[in-house]
């Protein structure tokens, strides 16, 4: 069971759940309407209806840096995608990691998980919308890591946007903007805000000319376990590309999967 818990530094290295601050430059701060150029790229990126992606994450935890290097794509109607990424422990080498998502539902397939799964499953099977018993933090909390995730927390961020100018984007020319990312409503009882305690620096975006988001760096920290103290640290990079691109992605069958939520289901 141990072995899982490497689980959750990961899922915060995916995470779309903080705020970035890393970028140059800087000019004038301007107040803009509620739908300004982040909340309206953000909902326009997702009216594209799918996209594809690639991330890369440097997370710091309990002393440990590791790196997440990956691509995928996502369909946002159905909430369909797939990850492939590598994982990589400075001075422990690499190792592959596969993500399948469906609505609220996800699957992993790494040799991480090898010694925790029975010898005849390959993918840990994941209910985002409840804990995983037993496994000593939330999986909920810890794993919104699809593109439609990032753009949720674009339409969190502040009013007044700074214009950092022009920059290239995978070959296309962008805006790069910055603002704040405003805090949970208390009122709104946000459970994965009240399990991570998530703690936000401004978001940094490049949109393009038809005001679709082309790249966008997070940067926050968040508890691995709510129950405890510790924080991880978490640069994220996530760039679009391909809107509009058929998504084909099948799930794994309930033959090859183990259900995270049981832990008699695993090994050790």
């Amino acid at each position: 069971m141990r072995r899982l818990l490497v689980l959750a530094p990961l899922a915060l290295a995916l995470a779309a759940c903080g705020g970035s601050g890393n970028g140059s430059g800087g000019t004038a701060t301007t107040a803009v309407a509620a739908a300004g150029p982040l909340a309206g790229a953000a909902a326009k990126t997702q009216a594209a209806g799918s996209e594809l992606m690639q991330l890369h994450a440097d997370v710091t935890f309990s002393g440990s840096t590791f790196t997440l290097d990956g691509s995928g794509a996502f369909d946002n109607p159905s909430q369909l995608g797939n990850l492939s990424a590598t994982i990589a422990v400075r001075n422990s080498g690499s190792t592959p990691i596969d993500e399948i998502f469906s609505g609220n539902t996800m699957w992993i397939d790494s040799p991480l998980f090898a010694a925790a799964l029975p010898a005849d499953k390959s993918w840990l099977e994941i209910d985002l919308g409840k804990e995983a018993a037993g496994l000593g933090f939330d999986f909920k909390a810890l794993t919104g890591q699809n593109p439609g995730d990032v753009l949720g927390v674009l339409r969190r961020t502040s009013d007044r946007v700074t214009t950092l100018g022009k920059a290239m984007v995978g070959g296309v020319e962008t805006t790069h903007y910055r603002a704040a990312v405003r805090p949970v409503d208390a009122s709104q009882d946000d459970p994965v805000q009240q399990l991570t305690g998530e703690q936000f620096r401004p978001v940094d975006v490049w949109v393009d000319d038809h005001g679709l988001v082309r790249k966008v760096q997070l940067d926050y920290t968040a508890k691995t376990d709510p129950a405890k103290p510790g924080r991880a640290h978490v640069v994220l990079d996530m760039q679009f590309s391909h809107f509009g691109a058929k998504v084909s992605v099948m799930t794994p069958p309930s033959s090859d999967s183990v259900d995270a939520g049981n832990s008699g289901s695993l090994a050790g």
